[in-house]
């Protein structure tokens, strides 16, 4: 019980890590200037 224990809560500490990861990751997109984008891709 103890294994299934400590495997759930590192499953629950990874799923809030990704989902702050996520967060940050739209935030920068959403910031993104779509021209000057373009422009350096360019």
């Amino acid at each position: 019980m103890k294994e299934a224990d400590r495997l759930r809560r590192e499953t629950l500490t990874l799923q809030a890590r990704l989902a702050r990861r996520s967060e940050v990751s739209l935030r920068i997109t959403e910031s993104l200037n779509l021209d000057i984008v373009l422009q350096e891709v360019v």
